[in-house]
Order: C-alpha cells, then structure tokens, then sequence
C-alpha cells in the first residue's frame, strides 16, 4: 500500500492507526524510521504499544540498508511493515559522493524500484506500507503537474494506493457531532485548532473497488473520531437519510427520526450494537 500527498496531511498518523489495530488483533508491526522523527510519547499518546515484541523501530543508514532491514522485517512476516518515508531515502553512492560532485540522474530511483520489487516478492502476509510524498513536476505546461519521488514503478507495485489531503481544521468551538466547515483565520482568532478532517481517496485498489473517499476525523490528543467518519459514510451511501427540508435524520432500526447529526453520532456512540449495523450496511453498501 501506498499512502501519499502534501505535508501535514496525516501519512504516518494514518500507519499509527494500522499498527495499532494489528496489535490489538495480537499483531507485531515493523516501522522503518527514515525520516529519524520517531517519538514514542506520540506513538502512545494514538495507541500505538511500544512494547519490544509488538513493536521495532527501525533506523537505517542508507537506502540499501534500509531495503535490507525490510526484507528481513518480511522474512520475519511482522503483521504491518512501514517505510516512513520514500524521499527520505538516500543511497550510500550518493552519501559517499562529495556535495560539488554531480549526481548521478536516477539512481536512488533505480535503488527504489529495486528494493520494492524484492520486498513485494519476499511479502508473505505482511500489510507492508510505504509512504510518499506530492511534488510539482518542473516545466509542466499541460496537465497536472503533480507528481512523486521514487520513480514511477511505486504507482504499479502498489496494490493499494491511498491520496490523503487535510481538509477543514476542527476547532475546540465545535459541536462533536459537527461537520467542520473551512474557517479563515481572522474568523478563528478566538478558537484554538484541535484536529483536521483527514481526506482520504482510494486512486487504485486491486482488492476492491476504487475511488472511495471518506473523511476522517483526527484530533491533536491522539484519537481519532471513527463514529462521525461512520455517519459521513451512511450519509454518502444514503443508509442515514435526512429527510427533505428538515433537520431530521431516518437511521436504520430507529423508530424515530434523529433531530441533528450531532445527535446521530452520539446515538451510534452510545450504542455498539447500532455501530456495528450501520457498520456492516455501509460495507454491503459499497
């Protein structure tokens, strides 16, 4: 799987929920730490157990010693494998290279699209994750100029390739039942930002159908609001329905209409049997 977009749009919070996930299923995650911005009091703080035998933190030295610590990472069959991150890597011909030398054009890309290959290969059973990052292609006169590091192979290795963007900021005068709406900043001198709406877009999918969109809910304080991602969901699929010209809404096995969203999420917040029929339709839904 490949998770990409802009800075700050919640690529590794998004590996933090997986791996935590796996270890509550009695998983064990691998998370290679390109980037050295690994801090545990986070990784706790969203979930994550730091326990030695459910989770390793890998540091590698080089492009090709981080490839190699996958592959061993995959022969080990880890539940969850993450390279944190793509454009962080950087060959040791390059480290040895003096910076007044010139580069040699493609060849941490070539490295990549290697390593890939054979992580995907060795790959038994592991979710193996990689992060990446959107850059603008220089002297793009038509089309988009949109593009990612590592070569164009990682787009057709991956069989899951997930687009994030950061959507409105959620603000602490927010109803917790609320859709944020974008705010500018002279409008929110008064609140404090607390989170952002995570949007997340399927662009390829060989498990399941493509081009599925959700927006989830992530807070600063380490959680994540997965109720009112669930009501956005029944919403779209049209299994919560708001009824014409009201402010009511028709939730499945209710007698009586729900007034406010806000109210929706609290009544699948406060009863799992619910949660988990809405759940299970929104999956049939698809």
């Amino acid at each position: 799987t490949m998770i990409y977009g802009i800075e700050s749009s919640g690529k590794p919070r998004l590996t933090q929920v997986v791996i935590a996930a796996a270890q509550k299923a009695v998983g064990k995650a691998f998370f290679l730490d390109a980037e050295k911005t690994f801090d545990a009091n986070w990784f706790a703080l969203t979930g994550v157990d730091l326990d030695e035998e459910k989770l390793f933190i890998g540091r590698p030295e080089s492009l090709e010693h981080a490839f190699d610590m996958l592959e061993g990472a995959l022969r080990a069959r880890y539940d969850v494998v993450v390279l944190d991150s793509i454009p962080s890597l950087v060959s040791q011909a390059a480290l040895e290279r003096k910076m007044t030398e010139q580069d040699e054009m493609g060849g941490d890309s070539r490295k990549i699209t290697q390593g890939v290959k054979r992580c995907n290969l060795l790959n038994q059973s592991s979710a193996f994750i990689v992060i990446n990052q959107m850059r603008s292609a220089i002297g793009v006169t038509y089309g988009s100029p949109e593009t990612i590091p590592g070569g164009k192979f990682l787009r057709a290795a991956a069989s899951v390739s997930l687009r994030l963007r950061r959507g409105a900021w959620v603000l602490d005068k927010d109803a917790p039942g609320e859709v944020p709406t974008f705010t500018s900043v002279d409008d929110s001198k008064e609140a404090q930002r607390i989170g952002f709406q995570m949007r997340v877009r399927v662009e390829k999918n060989k498990t399941e159908i493509p081009w599925q969109e959700t927006d989830i809910r992530v807070l600063f304080n380490g959680t994540v609001d997965a109720t009112n991602s669930l009501v956005d969901l029944a919403i779209k699929r049209d299994i919560i329905v708001l009824e014409k010209g009201l402010s009511f809404y028709s939730v499945p096995w209710q007698e009586k209409l729900i007034n406010g969203r806000a109210a929706v999420a609290d009544a699948l917040r406060d009863n799992a049997k619910l949660r988990e029929e809405i759940a299970a339709a929104v999956r049939n839904a698809r």
